[in-house]
């Protein structure tokens, strides 16, 4: 326990640097699965335990699924896990294979911009588990192992034969979600960022209007991005987190960022009718036709030069 002890204090005592500033607690950027896998490659250079960076991944969802009692993805764990500099983690997560895929936003005179709208997020709070056994429960309707198992052809048939529009969002978004990876995939692989942004935009209307998880402050981020010259973006966090990335033109210190800042701040806030309106409601698994429904506000993406 001294180790432990004397390593909690260095902790306590360690203070920003001049002009450092984190995102904060409940931001989401997978702070949760960063701490679980840096812990677990502290004790493998201990003591040599020598897991794959996968197998390790899985004991640090272990630890989130049995311990903290969320019943978390992988994705988080595997991407704090296996990620490189430079490039982005094309993941399965049935099977865990995983490659890499490099990106390079810079050498397109592009930057990705991460925004902290401030919104804290509680994935413990039961909303994330009750989307995913309404997700569950519709793959039973459909008599599939997973939403995934539904092909992107097939998607209007699957819609069709589901109870109600509650069901119908949360298979729309997951299989459409799945498409729009692929997509991004193969534009990556083609080596140009630029194409991306319009399908960001899509995931992040997606994720607002079927599966019901952004929040008045990221709408609003992502409509001032777009209209300030974002490529696109959605919303990282899906709404269960507070942050924003999105690629955004520019080149040296500031670039797309004040300008999206600058449009961010002559735009009007979102009054408190509204954020009561944006929040998470909550989601019964057993009457997943009452999902909740949006009135999406209205993005301008801008096309590629």
């Amino acid at each position: 326990m001294g180790p432990a002890r004397g390593g909690a204090r260095r902790v306590r005592r360690r203070r920003p640097a001049r002009g450092e500033r984190g995102a904060g607690g409940g931001a989401g950027l997978s702070s949760s699965a960063a701490l679980e896998v840096a812990t677990a490659l502290a004790l493998d250079g201990l003591y040599g335990l020598g897991p794959a960076r996968p197998e390790l991944a899985r004991l640090a969802q272990r630890a989130e699924n049995a311990f903290v009692g969320v019943p978390c993805g992988i994705m988080d764990q595997m991407a704090s896990a296996c990620c490189t500099e430079g490039h982005v983690l094309h993941l399965d997560t049935r099977d865990l294979s995983w490659r890499q895929i490099p990106f390079d936003p810079a050498a397109w005179g592009l930057r990705l911009l991460v925004v902290d709208t401030g919104v804290k997020h509680e994935v413990g709070d039961g909303e994330y588990a009750r989307r995913r056994e309404g997700c569950e429960a519709a793959a039973r309707a459909l008599g599939v192992r997973a939403l995934r198992d539904i092909a992107y052809e097939e998607l209007d048939a699957a819609l069709a034969r589901l109870p109600g529009p509650g069901a119908r969002a949360l298979v729309r978004h997951v299989v459409g979600e799945n498409h729009r990876v692929e997509q991004v995939a193969a534009l990556l692989d083609a080596g140009d960022p630029r194409l991306v942004g319009p399908l960001l935009t899509a995931g992040h209307a997606s994720l607002r209007d079927d599966f019901a998880v952004s929040c008045a402050e990221l709408d609003l981020v992502v409509a001032a991005a777009c209209g300030a010259g974002a490529l696109g973006g959605p919303d990282d966090g899906r709404g269960l987190r507070g942050l924003g990335g999105r690629p955004g033109r520019g080149s040296g210190r500031g670039g797309g960022g004040e300008g999206g800042a600058g449009r961010l701040r002559g735009r009007r806030a979102p009054g408190a009718a509204d954020l009561r309106r944006a929040r998470l409601r909550p989601v019964d698994p057993d009457n997943i036709t009452s999902f909740p429904d949006r009135s999406p506000p209205q993005y301008r993406t801008q096309s590629s030069p």
